[in-house]
């Protein structure tokens, strides 16, 4: 069952990516990891104990958020401009629950990745009341052996490759949502 779910994502994803290059010269490719910050006070309103670092409920709230996000969007000049995103929420000790996101722009509106991923950084921060935390990837394009952030032109067969590879890490469990709008 886990094999196949990972490949049912896998190939939602792939769907999406190739839906958007058919439909757009460029896709500009926004990847920005979302969570939340914890302060004690916050821990000991949700948690039974200091122990319990992470709780059900901060999924339930990081859900919330996501959601709030993305009805938001539509009433918002820049991140109406999403054409699609993927979005994978997971779950680590050191982290708690966080969502690795891509968001897809066309890219002969949009050509400014790391200014949007900054202005999904300032968003965020602002709709979860100053406890939104994010890690935007394409800050740090350099560190990434095969790069799949950017800007995707709709003949870069290496960039698309690369991207592709990068599903089956965020489809390997937890929730996986593509979304694309009809054209």
């Amino acid at each position: 069952d886990r094999r196949s779910n990972l490949n049912r994502n896998k190939m939602s994803c792939i769907q999406l990516i190739r839906s958007l290059i058919a439909n757009f010269s460029k896709v500009l490719v926004v990847r920005v990891d979302l969570s939340m910050v914890r302060d004690p006070m916050t821990i000991q309103i949700r948690n039974k104990t200091l122990c319990e670092l992470h709780s059900k409920d901060d999924l339930k709230a990081l859900k919330d958020y996501v959601n709030k996000f993305l009805n938001n969007a539509r009433h918002n000049k820049i991140l109406n401009d999403i054409e699609g995103y993927i979005l994978r929420f997971e779950y680590t000790v050191r982290a708690g629950f966080h969502v690795h996101a891509y968001f897809f722009f066309d890219g002969n509106k949009h050509q400014q990745d790391m200014s949007l991923g900054q202005y999904i950084k300032d968003y965020w921060k602002k709709l979860c009341g100053g406890q939104g935390s994010t890690f935007i990837c394409n800050m740090q394009k350099h560190k990434y052996k095969d790069l799949a952030i950017g800007m995707l032109h709709h003949n870069d067969q290496q960039m698309l490759e690369n991207l592709i590879k990068t599903f089956d890490y965020i489809c390997k469990k937890w929730i996986v949502s593509c979304f694309t709008f009809e054209y």
